[in-house]
């Protein structure tokens, strides 16, 4: 709601009116061609994650699969740090590879090994401090998900890499891929 009244005081700003604009087929079909992979990747990502803990509750006991949506809501918590960090360096990665593509993959590669460090730097930790944070959020009786976050929380590595590459993804037209 905000984004949207920002744009209309932009628009008056700037004597545009928003009953000039027209609708244009082209684009609206273009755009919908780049997007229709990234929204089925998105959704399949989803279910991904989650579909680990409907199995579970199939195959073990509805206590093991709590402790394991206990490990699992930890560990993912930190992807959102990942996903920050790209946003802001989008904008600064969308200019750069239209002016300087060499300068680009050097961009993009001191960016991955950033992320990589970041993730090998909250991994470590949470792999030898997880029971004792599992009990420090949730208490004494979710301590036995401590062993599982340690194994979970090193999959923030492949998540972080992933959204490093998403940029070059989108920027190259190689959204397919994404799926």
């Amino acid at each position: 709601m905000l984004n949207a009244l920002a744009l209309m005081t932009v628009f008056y700003w700037q004597k545009d009116s928003i009953l000039r604009w027209r609708f244009q087929w082209d684009i609206a079909r273009r755009m919908l061609r780049e997007c229709v992979p990234l929204l089925l990747s998105a959704i399949s990502i989803v279910l991904y994650m989650k579909v680990d803990q409907v199995m579970l509750r199939q195959m073990v006991t509805d206590e093991a699969a709590g402790l394991y949506a206990v490990a699992v809501r930890i560990s993912e918590s930190w992807y959102f740090f990942p996903t920050v960090i790209m946003s802001s360096f989008f904008p600064v990665l969308s200019t750069t590879i239209r002016q300087d593509p060499a300068a680009y993959y050097a961009r993009t590669y001191m960016l991955m090994r950033f992320m990589v460090a970041l993730s090998v730097c909250v991994a470590i930790p949470m792999t030898f401090f997880s029971e004792p944070i599992i009990t420090l959020v949730f208490g004494m009786q979710y301590r036995d998900a401590g062993p599982i976050l340690a194994v979970h929380i090193w999959s923030g590595l492949s998540v972080a890499m992933g959204i490093t590459t998403s940029p070059w993804i989108f920027h190259y037209g190689y959204t397919k891929i994404a799926l």
